[in-house]
């Protein structure tokens, strides 16, 4: 194995002759120092500092490379045998992250949320406290946004709030989502002020779809849309402005 420390002084006493370079196992660059003197003093010292202020490790993988080479793949062979080994030891008792129990009970909680914003919502809009009743309706919305109840009860509460447009949006997703109290649609006092306007008797022939949308499948991804600025207002991302001004957008 070569020295770092005599390497590098014999790049600062012999490196204009390349011996620390031949020393070094660099028997090419030797023979360049030894013809090149005026240039070659100068990159001996510059040799000299280089090798002595050198990290050791660094040093070694440099210019001991053949006589480091064989314990390093040695190490790396003990380690490859000890990652086997623990492979194909298995622990007695595993607990897996991804376990249906974890699962359920992530699913049990999300219940527990969606019940409590679903619950809290229904009690404000007893209590004709609409504005409190969006915010938690539209919490809910965020965990289960596709429960045909909760876009009944929206329904109900744009209706309500006299905002027909947003009225008949979730009407027509609660129906699609798989509302089926058809009778309740016909009778509810809340939503007595969709059904007086003039496009309610169209869109109850229609199957509680709006005609003014040109196809069906245009139509669902339109309120898929519009329910998402629903979420990202209640989020605070956009102000009521805007979500006015991408909502108006979304229905010309």
């Amino acid at each position: 194995m070569r020295d770092k420390t005599t390497a590098g002084i014999l790049a600062l006493t012999l490196g204009v002759f390349g011996v620390h370079r031949f020393y070094l196992r660099q028997p090419f660059l030797g023979i360049v120092y030894i013809f090149l003197p005026p240039i070659s003093a100068i990159l001996g010292f510059i040799d000299g500092i280089r090798l002595l202020t050198m990290d050791q490790d660094d040093f070694d993988v440099k210019y001991n490379r053949n006589q480091t080479g064989k314990s390093r793949r040695a190490t790396k062979k003990e380690r490859r045998s000890s990652r086997s080994t623990q492979s194909r030891v298995k622990p007695r008792h595993r607990v897996d992250a991804t376990s249906s129990p974890t699962t359920n009970h992530d699913r049990t909680e999300r219940k527990v949320e969606f019940k409590k914003f679903h619950t809290q919502g229904q009690k404000y809009f007893k209590d004709y406290q609409f504005d409190e009743a969006e915010e938690s309706y539209l919490k809910a919305l965020r965990i289960a946004p596709d429960h045909p109840k909760l876009l009944y009860d929206l329904a109900c509460l744009y209706s309500m709030k006299e905002e027909a447009t947003k009225g008949f949006e979730y009407l027509e997703l609660a129906v699609h989502k798989g509302f089926k109290d058809i009778d309740d649609i016909d009778t509810n006092p809340t939503l007595a002020y969709l059904r007086i306007q003039d496009e309610f008797l169209d869109f109850a022939k229609a199957g509680y779809k709006r005609t003014s949308i040109k196809s069906e499948e245009h139509g669902v991804e339109l309120l898929e849309q519009l329910r998402q600025l629903d979420i990202l207002k209640s989020r605070g991302i956009l102000t009521e402005l805007e979500f006015e001004e991408e909502r108006k957008k979304l229905i010309r």
